[in-house]
């Protein structure tokens, strides 16, 4: 031990007192305020990102909006070139609503661009749409239903990569990261079976007939829906084991959906099996709908549930920083004045020793030194006493041992 505070005593027995308090108050403050200035980073930088994370479960929200209404236009567009001339008015309004909902995203883009990043995804959204709704005019059915499918996938990609942007895929909360993966991971690609499901049921009643490979299809889009639905199943659980707070109407609207799925089920399975076309495209596209509509409420339940975890688990880091951070502020100044203490009370008592053994050194045998610490120095004060009485006393009996010699 003496060996390894060598260079430490060596320092030390080369300062006065002053600098030496100097020195040790000056590491103990920096130190305190290194790990103040470092731990209020850091809890303004998770603030951050739960604020970022909030702006990209908003934009997925609206992302949510344009995704309901494309797929509504792909159905009916797809439904009037199936035969149903009477939908065209219903295709054009919703189309203005997809321009609408598109300049929703903008909006939420150019409010925060540092965050989403989304210009150049939203300016390609926009030609595409243009073009799908330019090459609408003598199209069929099915190519209709095809570029409005690969327009769909763009916006399901869409998800993702703002999840990315915003750093909501990244989230280091259980509860949220699990809800984060509910809504954007889970519930798009459900919704855009559905949607498609409704959409083919909705061109072949509309058609009047459906051929074996249209059967087919719906058969096969019928059963991947069911997938879907069933998936429903397990996020329920990775909820009730990692998000329990949060269940509140979650498992109510999936209860809503497996509902909705199994009517939509038992109406296409009369198309397919037994070809009944005697419900107009328009009440055929309403009552499959119905799934839909409940995935996104589902979907919408579950990015308020984010939302509302995002907002908890900010205000515990603000919280939880304000205290850290009196705390230490706290420490600070009990160290300062703690320091600046000991430093006046040390110092009181190195002058005291010295004044005293100055005046001792000068031959002033009454020279004693006045201290109430019950500490070290109040030893060396207390020896330093004792000291003076003994040689005080010693030289007066040598004085008075020379006075009786000398008589």
């Amino acid at each position: 031990m003496n060996t390894l505070l060598l260079p430490a005593r060596a320092l030390m027995s080369r300062l006065r007192f002053a600098p030496k308090m100097m020195l040790v108050m000056g590491i103990l403050i920096l130190s305190l305020l290194g790990l103040a200035v470092t731990q209020s980073l850091s809890r303004i930088e998770m603030i951050h990102q739960m604020d970022n994370e909030r702006i990209g479960a908003g934009y997925a929200r609206s992302l949510f909006g344009l995704l309901a209404v494309v797929q509504q236009h792909r159905g009916m567009s797809s439904s009037m070139l199936g035969g149903d001339a009477s939908l065209a008015p219903k295709v054009d309004a919703k189309a203005a609503e997809v321009l609408a909902a598109i300049e929703v995203l903008k909006a939420g883009n150019a409010a925060h661009p540092d965050v989403l990043d989304q210009g150049k995804v939203l300016e390609r959204l926009t030609s595409d749409w243009e073009s799908i709704r330019k090459a609408m005019a003598g199209s069929s059915a099915a190519d209709n239903f095809k570029r409005h499918s690969q327009f769909i996938a763009q916006l399901q990609n869409n998800f993702r990569n703002v999840a990315d942007a915003s750093g909501l895929s990244f989230d280091p909360y259980s509860d949220t990261y699990t809800l984060m993966d509910a809504s954007i991971t889970t519930a798009p690609p459900a919704i855009e079976y559905l949607a498609r499901l409704r959409g083919k049921a909705a061109s072949i009643s509309a058609a009047k007939a459906i051929t074996p490979e249209a059967a087919v299809d719906l058969g096969s889009l019928l059963q991947l829906s069911r997938t879907q639905v069933d998936a429903t199943g397990p996020m329920l659980e990775r909820l009730e084991k990692y998000a329990p707070e949060h269940m509140a109407g979650v498992s109510a609207e999936a209860g809503n959906l497996r509902d909705a799925f199994a009517a939509t089920t038992t109406m296409i399975n009369g198309i397919v099996s037994q070809q009944q076309f005697d419900l107009p495209a328009g009440e055929v596209f309403k009552r499959a709908s119905a799934p839909v509509d409940s995935a996104l409420k589902m979907s919408s339940v579950l990015l308020d549930r984010l939302d509302a975890g995002l907002e908890a688990h900010r205000r515990s880091l603000v919280l939880s920083g304000a205290f850290i951070t009196l705390a230490l502020v706290l420490g600070l100044l009990a160290s300062i004045y703690l320091a600046l203490g000991l430093y006046v009370s040390l110092q009181d008592d190195i002058r005291r020793t010295i004044e005293g053994s100055q005046r001792l050194a000068r031959g002033d045998l009454t020279a004693r030194i006045q201290t109430a610490s019950t500490d070290e120095f109040g030893d060396i004060s207390h020896n330093f006493n004792e000291m003076a009485v003994g040689l005080s006393g010693l030289i007066s009996a040598s004085r008075r041992r020379l006075r009786t010699s000398a008589m």
